[in-house]
């Protein structure tokens, strides 16, 4: 080979290292940005409002007196932003979320099954409580973003601190890391409700999605997934679990960029199945 040739070739292999430390660099950075999300939306938490802006009790007691708590209008929002975000709240921005990165560290994944339908019962359970508190008061009358926050003792202050570190610690010690938000989190039926939604009705928003012709079958894809989707089998077109939190795992790690975040939904398979 020639000096030319050798060169040349220096400079292409350089070209494709240069390359992959970028891609690399990129992907880091997208999950450091996840995570530092995570850790300051955990942060929030613990302000006293913030937390019960999510708590699923408030609501409970404000339908007693016929009042809209603010987090009955948080649930409302989250429901109206998975139209075009899907669960990218639950890989991006909950609190809980957070927690189980933590746990993911020393425990593993939560294993996938029948168990994944309590939390629609709890849901459906809390949804029929609070409409049926709010009935028995003569219904709705005012939203109250406050609701909660004038009074207090020493036991829900203990709650509002450490409350969500003990059930999603014990569910994690005992099942797994994401086992509340497999489980028992009553926020990700009204999530996955507007994803199914957004779908019948057509509506652009984030998605992931295959590339069959340029995957590999390294299922690099399945093993970084905290939700346990099996996103490998789906080769081509979106992925379309309920479980599918967005949180981009599966897209940084395949090393063929055959899975990518999507914002419509294609109407046929983006390639063909890699078996053809």
């Amino acid at each position: 080979m020639t000096e030319r040739g050798k060169c040349t070739d220096g400079l292409f292999v350089s070209s494709i290292v240069s390359g992959s430390r970028t891609a690399a660099e990129r992907v880091m950075k997208r999950q450091r940005i996840r995570k530092f999300l995570l850790l300051i939306a955990l942060l929030l938490f613990q302000v006293k409002i913030l937390h019960l802006f999510m708590s699923p009790v408030v609501p409970v007691f404000a339908a007693r007196a016929g009042i809209v708590s603010g987090s009955l209008v948080v649930y409302g929002a989250l429901f109206l932003s998975s139209l075009i975000l899907g669960r990218a709240f639950c890989g991006w921005f909950c609190p809980g979320a957070a927690m189980q990165e933590i746990l993911s560290l020393v425990r593993p994944t939560a294993k996938a099954g029948r168990a994944d339908r309590i939390k629609y019962g709890i849901c459906g359970a809390w949804s029929l409580l609070v409409l049926g508190t709010a009935i028995r008061a003569g219904g709705f009358h005012v939203i109250d973003f406050s609701f909660g926050t004038q009074h207090g003792g020493i036991l829900q202050e203990f709650l509002i601190r450490t409350g969500h570190f003990i059930v999603i610690g014990a569910l994690g010690a005992a099942l797994g890391a994401w086992a509340s938000c497999r489980y028992v989190c009553w926020i990700a039926p009204f999530l996955v409700a507007g994803s199914r939604l957004r779908t019948l009705m057509r509506i652009p928003g984030l998605r992931v999605a295959m590339r069959g012709e340029s995957c590999s079958g390294c299922e690099a894809c399945r093993e970084v997934c905290p939700m346990r989707v099996d996103v490998d089998p789906l080769v081509a077109g979106p992925v379309r679990s309920a479980d599918c939190i967005l949180c981009g795992n599966c897209v940084d790690a395949c090393p063929s960029n055959s899975v990518q975040f999507v914002w419509r939904e294609p109407p046929k398979p983006l390639h063909a199945d890699r078996d053809r």
